[in-house]
């Protein structure tokens, strides 16, 4: 049946690239045929992390974290709750993030902050070459600069927003997706995270695409 939806989500994206269509009435066709997608019977479970299930409060999910596991709670802010520990060996910190409704949304594994462009790279092949051993091949990968690669200059690349270093993984018999990337953080730093959360890749990938929809419906609108 996966198999099935991510070729059924291609076959949409073709149809909005192409179709001639006003957005307006693309819109319509693609919520209905995305009713048919998103509410197909699914044999696969929740999406986990250390064995245990990402749903429920994001409160409940963190103590079920503590009680199970090393991670010790660190802090709370209205994005979620911040875990420390170690994962895969390595020292982390644990940013579970909720919805509005205080519902577990994704956890996120921040890996410690690189000063090096080739200390980041590593970590992020090694988790990489991990997930794959894992998961097998990832559903997508994509790793590149904005405008010229220059070596020496790719860590300043990195803390400009100018790295796309990003694969993606399903897991296993359950209906949730893992994503390795590289990020920079809004205090001039850069990290490895690992992102993972409920819902299909490609449920994930048609939400993503409703939404560009509205955001160009409206600008279309204002304008």
């Amino acid at each position: 049946m996966e198999v099935q939806c991510d070729n059924l989500i291609e076959v949409i994206i073709f149809v909005i690239k192409c179709c001639p269509f006003k957005l307006d009435s693309m819109k319509k066709i693609i919520a209905a045929l995305g009713l048919v997608f998103l509410f197909v019977p699914s044999w696969a479970q929740e999406a986990s992390f250390m064995g245990i299930p990402i749903k429920g409060s994001v409160t409940e999910f963190a103590k079920k974290l503590i009680e199970n596991t090393s991670f010790m709670q660190y802090y709370e802010d209205r994005n979620g709750i911040i875990l420390s520990g170690k994962y895969v060996q390595t020292s982390c910190l644990l940013i579970l993030k909720s919805e509005q409704n205080h519902k577990i949304k994704e956890v996120d594994v921040k890996f410690p902050a690189a000063n090096n462009w080739k200390e980041l790279e590593e970590r992020y092949r090694r988790l990489k070459g991990y997930l794959t051993d894992e998961y097998s091949a990832p559903v997508f990968s994509e790793e590149r600069f904005l405008y010229n690669d220059y070596p020496a200059l790719r860590f300043h690349k990195v803390l400009e927003g100018e790295c796309f270093y990003s694969s993606e993984y399903k897991l296993k018999g359950e209906d949730g997706y893992v994503r390795l990337f590289i990020k920079c953080f809004t205090d001039n730093t850069a990290s490895v995270v690992l992102r993972y959360s409920n819902g299909s890749w490609s449920q994930t990938k048609f939400r993503g695409i409703m939404e560009d929809l509205s955001s160009d419906d409206a600008k279309t609108s204002n304008g």
